[in-house]
């Protein structure tokens, strides 16, 4: 039953595609473009640290210190501690890593090197606390990157129950005003967490990182693509395609706030979807203005191919074509 879910794409977290008729989760796959970069660095406007902030990010394979952009009014040191999340699902700080202090010299757009440093045992986020400092504001970008998010800190007590408890921690630290505004932040050492693999690793929600294929910034009109590939011919008739529509993103259907936009940027817009045949690519579908996440193509007959690739034209305004799941059935 949970295995039907998944497939329909229903919102199982941590549960992972196990279909043994999904000719996807046996090919070889590779793209054209991959995003290797974890970096956020143009910046909006400045947010002043007059409360701690979060900033979340995956960590795979290794964290080898990052760089904040910043403003100092004066010469100050600021606290910055490292954070693992305790659950793969969690967006909170659960287990403190490591801390340290970084003297800053007074100036504006600024970056400042913060060598934290660590290596999980397996792919994971990592959650970044900056603590407060009345001379220091950070620097927020508009243009959001799917994985690093930001998070505002608030803590009160839970009054409504008449009590000096402290709110759990997932009601501490939230996205809040600052949805889609990550912190301008570059990780120094290269990622895998976008990389090719990961559209057909089972997973269709993020899970201790993205879980999704990202290209790298798209540019000069190129048209990124994901290959799967066999080593003997499948005879494909259905595929499905799920696309990011950035499930961090705050929806609600109360509609006391909306988004300015109609459609998710981060959706693919239009696609095609080619087959190798007779040593040349033949389309098999195009779809144009897409609005969905989740993409069921039956193919009007059955086609014998060792090679299958989903071409993205153009997105729905994001630098990037990201694909979260590619299946591929057989008649």
């Amino acid at each position: 039953m949970q295995q039907q879910l998944l497939k329909q794409d229903a919102s199982i977290i941590g549960l992972r595609n196990e279909d043994s008729l999904d000719r996807a989760r046996n090919a070889a796959v590779r793209a054209s473009d991959t995003l290797r970069r974890i970096a956020v660095e143009r910046p909006s406007t400045a947010y002043p640290l007059q409360s701690q902030v979060g900033m979340l990010f995956p960590v795979e394979p290794a964290l080898e210190g990052f760089s904040l952009l910043l403003d100092a009014s004066a010469n100050t040191s600021l606290t910055v501690e490292l954070w693992g999340t305790g659950r793969l699902e969690n967006y909170i700080p659960a287990e403190r890593i490591d801390t340290i202090e970084v003297a800053l010299e007074a100036g504006e757009a600024r970056w400042v090197d913060i060598p934290l440093s660590w290596r999980p045992s397996q792919p994971e986020n990592a959650f970044v606390i900056v603590r407060e400092n009345e001379f220091v504001s950070l620097r927020l970008s508009e243009e959001p990157l799917f994985g690093v998010l930001g998070f505002e800190y608030r803590q009160q007590a839970m009054k409504d129950f008449d009590t000096d408890e402290k709110l759990q921690p997932i009601v501490e630290w939230r996205m809040g005003g600052i949805v889609r505004q990550p912190f301008c932040i570059r990780v120094h050492a290269e990622t895998t967490a976008y990389g090719a693999e990961k559209a057909t690793d089972g997973y269709v929600r993020p899970y201790g990182g993205p879980h999704l294929w990202s290209s790298d910034v798209i540019t000069d009109g190129r048209q990124p693509w994901l290959e799967l590939s066999w080593s003997e011919p499948v005879g494909a008739v259905e595929v499905h395609l799920t696309f990011n529509d950035d499930v961090n993103e705050d929806l609600i259907n109360l509609h006391h706030h909306t988004t300015p936009f109609e459609t998710m940027p981060e959706l693919v817009k239009d696609y095609r979807i080619e087959a190798w045949v007779d040593g040349d690519w033949q389309v098999l579908h195009r779809e144009t203005d897409n609005r969905r996440r989740k993409r069921v193509h039956v193919l009007p007959e059955t086609v014998a191919t060792d090679k299958l690739r989903v071409v993205a034209e153009s997105t729905n305004g994001c630098p990037y074509a990201q694909i979260v799941e590619i299946r591929v059935y057989e008649g």
